[in-house]
């Protein structure tokens, strides 16, 4: 389809759009019934965990197994009462010896039976679990604790079994249903070629900000609607639909998406300026950037960058007058976004190096500007978000995948 939607001359032409619907729909389907399986791995996990639950080799949590356990090992490892008529068995030297009267008490040492005491340690293993019963409760929670670690391992392997069972399936459905894993996931074709067909639109200049209807979730073909002016209510609802993508990629540097979770990579200048005039915060434009009003005391300066009049870059400027206020920053940073790429190599990072995340449509960046000679800070930080345009999300993952 790339060559294709390149080679028309105006891609927002309704009936251009509609000519490239009909030449794919023509190799493959491409409005599917049903609807893909998106599961996420915790929800495949969860209905693993169910079906083992319904097994009944493995129905049992941990409490209600370690109780069947107790009163199990508690039926194996019977003790002696006092006044009971019972045996023993005993060995001298290489001869064993059974004696049968009135059990009467347990010293720690011997075993009083009848008129008779025999040294504890002469027993044979089963009689001294016997007369002992806190030697019977030591066999007990070794019992219990061993059958109990046997189970629990063969369940977590079962699970394991169960959810990779299901993962293949689940890849297996959707690939036989139709259906295309794209930007994380599984989307019906229609919706993949909407996305191509909106990113090919959105990116060419004379048409940013004047068309809308362009909805990239739609499992139907797009219809063209022009417009010379922002309309809110639309604008709204594709920030809604931005925020619930970037949700999906929370904790890592993709889930940035663009400006302080309100304007997002690939808006136009004109829509962000509305976007932070109505919530309050101010835009002054520049020649190569924009400048951003924060409420944040710590941020110096906010810039916005612009490519063919789309945002795809932010740049926040901190003062930092400590390393204290540099080392909180830096935290803030690895619990929102986790480890950078030099620690996810294991290579060694002093507090002043730079941090850099590489994801998949986003990077991200935090440098502090440090005298070499003295060390000491020079009350800067650059954190900066570059986006990776949509159509090179496919190479990007493949270089990541192979380390480069």
């Amino acid at each position: 389809m790339k060559s294709y939607v390149d080679f028309k001359d105006d891609i927002s032409d309704q009936s251009v759009i509609n000519e490239i619907y009909d030449k794919i729909e023509k190799e493959f389907p491409i409005q599917l019934k049903g609807q893909p399986d998106n599961r996420t791995i915790l929800e495949i996990r969860k209905a693993a965990l169910d079906e083992i639950k319904r097994d009944k080799n493995y129905s049992m949590e941990e409490a209600e197994y370690r109780k069947m356990l107790t009163e199990k090992a508690a039926k194996i490892y019977t003790t002696y009462k006092p006044g009971q008529k019972i045996s023993l068995v005993y060995t001298k030297g290489n001869k064993r010896y059974k004696v049968q009267d009135t059990f009467y008490r347990y010293n720690g040492r011997s075993v009083s039976i009848g008129l008779r005491s025999i040294p504890y340690y002469d027993l044979i293993e089963e009689d001294k679990i016997r007369v002992n019963p806190a030697y019977a409760q030591k066999k007990r929670d070794e019992y219990v604790k061993k059958e109990l670690a046997d189970y629990l391992e063969r369940r977590r392997d079962a699970l394991l079994s169960k959810e990779v069972e299901l993962q293949k399936k689940q890849l297996e459905d959707n690939i036989k249903n139709g259906f295309v894993r794209f930007a994380e996931m599984w989307r019906y074709p229609i919706q993949v070629i909407n996305i191509r067909l909106v990113e090919s639109i959105e990116s060419d200049p004379r048409f940013a900000g004047k068309v809308t209807g362009l909805n990239l979730d739609s499992i139907h073909r797009i219809q063209i609607k022009r417009k010379d002016a922002i309309d809110k209510n639309e604008l709204e609802e594709r920030i809604r639909r931005h925020k619930e993508d970037a949700a999906r990629r929370v904790g890592s540097i993709d889930s940035e998406q663009g400006f302080l979770n309100t304007v997002f990579w690939g808006f136009s200048r004109e829509e962000i300026k509305f976007v932070l005039e109505s919530h309050g915060l101010n835009l002054v434009a520049g020649k190569e950037y924009d400048k951003v009003s924060s409420s944040d005391q710590q941020i110096k300066e906010n810039r916005l960058y612009y490519e063919k009049n789309r945002l795809v870059k932010v740049v926040s400027i901190y003062n930092i007058d400590n390393f204290e206020s540099l080392t909180r920053l830096r935290t803030n940073m690895l619990q929102k976004y986790g480890p950078d790429d030099r620690t996810k190599k294991k290579e060694f990072v002093r507090p002043g190096d730079p941090l850099t995340w590489t994801g998949i449509i986003t990077d991200g960046h935090l440098h502090v500007k440090q005298n070499p000679q003295t060390g000491a800070l020079e009350g800067k930080i650059f954190m900066t978000l570059k986006m990776v345009p949509l159509s090179q999300r496919h190479n990007r993952a493949e270089l990541l995948k192979k380390g480069n």
